[in-house]
This record gives C-alpha cells, structure tokens and sequence, in this order.
C-alpha cells in the first residue's frame, strides 16, 4: 500500500478536498432547493476523474506487474472521463444561461460531435507511450490526442 501513495500523493490530498467540499455542500445545502443535475454529475465525475488519475499514475510506474495493455485501457477510461467532464461542465455553463438544447436536431448534432470525439480518443490510444520523467515515469499521449485534451 505504502508503494501506491508512493505515485499517488497529489491524487489521495485532491480526493480527500473534494469529499471535504461534497461533506459541506451537503450540510449547507437547502433542503427545498432544487439541484442543478449538471454540478451534481460536475461533482460525482471529478471525483471519478481523481481515482482514475491515481490508478493510472500507479500503473505506468508498475510496468513489471501491469500489462501495456491494461495501461492502455486505463488511460483510456482516464481520458474518457476527463472528455466527459469537458462535455457535463459546457453543459451546466448552458443549462446556467438557459440554453440547453431543445430541439431534436439539436440534440442529435451534440450526440454526434461527443461520441465523434471520444472515438478519436480511442483510435489514438494504442499510441500512448510511457516516458521517464524527473522523478517517476509517466503516460503521454499522442500529440493529435494531446491537442484534442489542451495538454499539448
């Protein structure tokens, strides 16, 4: 257990300050107070979001013990869940304003463009490579998916 913390530091403090902040939105929350579903999902997401950073960190710094493969497939869910936070926060900034999409068309062009998207993701994922950084390695996308998640 001491060797996951080891890689997982930032990812266990960031995890431990989201369900501080979940526990206080919680008992300040107004009991009469409809909730915006978005920030819910913004919320529930991150948290996700911060697991699965903390597995892949463990992951491609244990290389002798887990597969290129499984790696590959975690950072797939990695970058899937950091798309789909993307997607959930666009959609509370709209749902904010009060322009959400109404129409069928609408609905069906955004479907499109996600799921378009998230499978550009998964086309470049067997181009993921492992890399020494200062003090650990580290998983680095290709640059067309480094572009497409702003880390490029």
């Amino acid at each position: 257990m001491a060797d996951f913390f080891s890689y997982c530091r930032l990812q266990v403090g960031c995890l431990v300050f989201m369900l501080y902040v979940g526990f206080l939105m919680i008992k300040t929350s107004d009991k009469n107070q409809k909730c915006n579903v978005f920030s819910d999902l913004l919320f529930f997401v991150g948290e996700i979001c911060i697991v699965f950073d903390a597995i892949t960190a463990w992951s491609v710094n244990r290389t002798d013990i887990v597969s290129p493969f499984a790696n590959i497939i975690l950072h797939g869910i990695f970058y899937i869940l950091l798309e789909s936070e993307l997607w959930i926060m666009y959609f509370y900034f709209r749902s904010i304003a009060n322009r959400l999409p109404k129409s069928r068309a609408q609905k069906i062009f955004f479907v499109v463009l996600i799921l378009s998207i998230m499978g550009a993701t998964i086309a470049f994922l067997p181009g993921i490579k492992i890399i020494r950084g200062s003090t650990r390695l580290e998983g680095t996308a290709p640059q067309e998916l480094s572009a497409c998640l702003g880390n490029g």
